[in-house]
């Protein structure tokens, strides 16, 4: 009893450990194609059995694989969300037959766990291309004021200001 309760705390503590280090590459990876190839690379150390698992996150017809990918039958996956529109998946893979589980021989956790992965890949994703299109926005503020050096044009709301400068 004490072992089973060790070990299923260890499983936690693999799962908190991986939603840090989630957190972080979410923080300091410039694009959306870095951050998925470093997300593959520690789903395995997450699962309960990391020196067999593999894992593939496809995101618009790219593929991103883990060190020493493979696929096999002993599979769960979950799609990768935006707006409501499916723009990939989460993929994770046993290489090697385990014992059959409450969901084939991943445990209960880890499919949560990949439900989470595939939510905040989703939500990231969101997240990056509003930032990618308040940039353009910005940039194309900035070039229609300079091109305009003799007007200021203000928005505020749905009212529009346009001040003419003259010398």
């Amino acid at each position: 009893m004490i072992k089973e309760q060790a070990h299923n705390l260890s499983e936690r503590v693999k799962d908190l450990s991986f939603l840090y280090e989630i957190s972080k590459l979410i923080r300091t990876r410039e694009t959306i194609e870095e951050l998925l190839q470093d997300i593959t690379n520690i789903i395995p150390p997450a699962w309960q059995y990391p020196k067999i698992t593999r894992a593939k996150i496809i995101f618009n017809g790219k593929q991103f694989i883990s060190q020493d990918f493979k696929e096999s039958k002993w599979k769960q996956f979950d799609d990768i969300v935006v707006k409501g529109k499916t723009v990939g998946s989460v993929a994770v893979y046993y290489i090697e037959e385990r014992p059959t589980l409450s969901e084939g021989p991943f445990l209960v956790e880890e499919h949560k766990l990949l439900e989470e992965i595939a939510k905040i890949i989703g939500e990231t994703i969101e997240k990056k291309h509003a930032e990618e299109a308040l940039k353009k926005v910005k940039k194309n503020s900035r070039y229609f004021l300079i091109m305009h050096q003799q007007c200021l044009v203000i928005l505020r709301g749905r009212v529009s200001i346009l001040i003419l400068i003259t010398k």
